[in-house]
């Protein structure tokens, strides 16, 4: 009985060593399975799915995303614009191939150095060089290049003018403005697209008449459709900060004068998306911008690019949107008479009369009106008169200069 009560006890403390032993398996099994998740999960978020442990970083995403930069200008802009400020006509293409720009100019025989130095100083602001391919002397002409990490992208041809030369492109350009024995008057309405019924006015008066649409207003595309089909021609009737400073100047609908380059491609071009027929762009007000020769370059500098003629609304004694428009080469008129500053029947009728004496005094006569009944109404019984005294009336396109 002794030994069998000594077995016992021995038996049972073994058993309690054993379970005392096992008791740390549970612990180290509960850790690898913890860390066995965590690595899985950790893998399955560098390979980019979705995990319950690891969240995806924003900072990366921030990384990616590029800012636009509004206020950048091309060097071809700039060049351009030095042009313009320095009164210098010049042609511009791309090489078929599209390896490079080239520029033609003429320039005065002492004006060629001062150019060449100003051209070499934007290439060196724009870590480019400028060289020298090509000079005779004998015909005084020059050809530069300008390299930008050593490859060449801008070629300028410049030849000098002779006196005999000058004269010769003074009477030329004379020719283009000589007066036609036939008077002309053109009639523009402005303001178009606030109506939908303002195309269908138009149409009614039967005539040759440039209708100029505003390109934010809530009917410019379906009206600018309706003129095409019509027949008639249309103008971008484009909003530019006036001297009023009072008034609102919304910088995505208006010029102003802190508009960069790339924000007045950006105003033009919505304009041309909404009326692609449009062939020409006159001022809406205006009479800050027109007034400054730096903003209204800039401005003309892409109706120029955009193969648009410009018609200078005259909002101002003060403008020299017409002036640099011409010295640009771009074909360009101005407006000689407001119809209905006052909105009246009879005082359209007596600024018409002006118009017709405008016409017959100078050999055209450019009027503005806007899309009121009285201003239809006196244009349409005015027809009559304007033709007894030998006076055509056209599209403003036919009026147009260098």
């Amino acid at each position: 009985m002794v030994k069998k009560n000594m077995t016992k006890k021995k038996r049972k403390k073994t058993t309690k060593h054993k379970q005392n032993s096992n008791l740390w398996i549970l612990p180290v099994f509960f850790i690898l399975t913890i860390a066995t998740i965590i690595s899985l999960e950790y893998i399955k978020h560098k390979k980019g799915k979705d995990s319950f442990v690891f969240k995806k970083s924003s900072i990366n995403i921030k990384t990616k995303e590029k800012k636009v930069d509004k206020s950048y200008v091309s060097f071809d802009d700039k060049i351009q614009i030095l042009f313009n400020k320095k009164r210098i006509q010049y042609t511009h293409f791309i090489d078929p191939t599209w390896k490079y720009h080239h520029y033609k100019i003429e320039l005065k025989k002492n004006e060629i150095e001062p150019i060449r130095k100003e051209l070499e100083q934007q290439a060196k602001k724009n870590k480019g060089i400028l060289r020298e391919i090509e000079k005779i002397e004998k015909e005084q002409i020059y050809l530069y290049s300008i390299s930008f990490n050593k490859k060449m992208t801008h070629k300028f041809l410049i030849s000098a003018l002779i006196e005999e030369e000058i004269i010769i492109a003074k009477i030329e350009k004379q020719k283009t403005i000589v007066k036609k024995n036939v008077p002309k008057i053109a009639f523009i309405i402005d303001d178009v697209g606030y109506h939908n019924t303002d195309a269908n006015e138009l149409k009614k008066l039967n005539i040759p008449i440039t209708g100029s649409v505003i390109p934010n207003t809530p009917y410019a595309g379906g009206e600018g459709k309706k003129l095409y089909a019509f027949g008639l021609e249309m103008m971008i009737h484009l909003p530019m900060q006036a001297k009023d400073l009072s008034l609102s100047y919304p910088k995505n609908e208006f010029v102003v004068l802190s508009s960069t380059l790339a924000e007045i491609v950006d105003l033009i071009d919505y304009a041309r998306k909404i009326i692609p027929h449009a062939r020409g762009l006159n001022n809406h007000m205006g009479s800050l911008v027109t007034s400054n020769e730096e903003s209204i370059s800039k401005v003309l500098t892409i109706v120029k690019k955009r193969g648009l003629f410009f018609v200078d609304s005259r909002t101002t004694i003060t403008t020299l949107a017409g002036k640099i428009s011409r010295r640009m080469g771009i074909k360009t008129a101005e407006k000689d008479i407001f119809i209905d500053h006052i909105k009246t029947y009879e005082h359209s009728m007596g600024q018409i009369d002006k118009l017709i004496r405008v016409a017959l005094y100078k050999g055209q006569g450019i009027a503005i009106g806007h899309p009121n009944p009285t201003t239809f109404r006196a244009i349409k019984d005015s027809i009559k008169k304007i033709r007894s005294k030998g006076i055509n009336i056209v599209f403003v396109s036919k009026l147009l200069t260098y």
